[in-house]
């Protein structure tokens, strides 16, 4: 006797098996004449986030679950997790004057979409982020912020080549997707692709807002920011720990001649070739830095006048 199967899911049935009185099928015309229905909880949705699920045709009709991922990277937890995200934009900042000028774009970004600043140059307060002498170290800060926010500016002091700091990192843990300045590092080469939003690729602060705010509002396209967690997760630790064990990786991999690179000036590699940039406001773009002005002061307002700057611009963003 042969046990009718519908598969509900895309599953190879062709297989070999000690037990082969089964007949599989994928005509969903069969559901009812159907011993047994198989489910793939990944393939069970339907376009409005509702579950596909067909009627029961009988008491007797076994139905299993087939699950291929652990809870945490589920659909339902990726859903719940995006669900109780009632915060969009956060930023975190102790020092408000910057090479970078990343507090004039956020100034200009905020008037667009709501950024709740956190930290010494804004209104809000939560709690110490970091721990002494260990950057990358879970943040208590983080965590909280990351059940609260969809999005999170993880804008570095400086825009220089290679220059990406635990901000990054800690954002893409929490889940949380970061907005980044790519003037400075390669954050392709070190991130899943689709985990972050480069503020570079928008004409202005106004354009990334928009494009936020239009995340913000569809479940399906933010969540695509969220995928990757299915492939892949940050480690966090001492910064010493990792990079000792890949330093040692590559110095079994480019022990020969032919693979090595040698600097001949310190200062030429280090300085002439950083690469550095800076947000021009009065012209909404990014601009290179010149040798001249890097390690120069940016005399620009007090901690206090960008704090008020930050509160009066999210009571504003309300009241749109």
């Amino acid at each position: 006797m042969f046990v009718p199967v519908y598969v509900f899911a895309p599953v190879i049935t062709d297989a070999r098996c000690e037990e082969s009185r089964c007949d599989f099928t994928h005509d969903r015309d069969s559901v009812a004449s159907s011993d047994a229905v198989l489910f793939n909880l990944e393939e069970i949705f339907s376009v409005d986030g509702g579950l596909d699920l067909p009627k029961r045709s009988r008491p007797d009709q076994t139905w299993i679950l087939l699950l291929l991922e652990a809870p945490y990277h589920s659909r339902l937890d990726l859903e719940r997790t995006i669900a109780n995200k009632k915060g969009k934009v956060a930023w975190i900042a102790s020092h408000c004057n910057t090479m970078s000028r990343r507090e004039e774009y956020v100034g200009q970004l905020a008037r667009y979409i709501e950024v709740h600043v956190y930290g010494r140059c804004g209104p809000r307060s939560c709690g110490r982020v970091l721990r002494l002498m260990d950057p990358f170290a879970d943040s208590r800060c983080h965590r909280r912020l990351g059940r609260t926010y969809k999005f999170f500016l993880a804008f570095e002091n400086s825009l220089c080549r290679d220059y990406a700091t635990e901000k990054f990192y800690l954002a893409l843990k929490h889940d949380m997707v970061p907005v980044v300045m790519a003037s400075a590092a390669d954050y392709d080469s070190i991130a899943p692709r689709n985990s972050f939003i480069k503020a570079d690729d928008f004409p202005s602060p106004k354009d990334l807002a928009h494009y936020l705010h239009l995340l913000d509002a569809n479940d399906d396209l933010y969540g695509e920011y969220l995928k990757w967690k299915r492939d892949f997760r940050v480690e966090l630790g001492f910064p010493f720990d990792p990079l000792v064990c890949d330093l040692c990786s590559k110095l079994h991999g480019v022990r020969s001649p032919s693979r090595s690179r040698a600097h001949r000036s310190l200062y030429e590699w280090y300085v002439n070739e950083s690469a550095c940039r800076v947000f021009d406001v009065s012209h909404l773009r990014f601009q290179p830095v010149s040798t001249d002005e890097l390690g120069g002061s940016y005399d620009g307002p007090g901690d206090d006048e960008w704090k008020k700057l930050f509160a009066d611009r999210e009571i504003e963003s309300r009241s749109q």
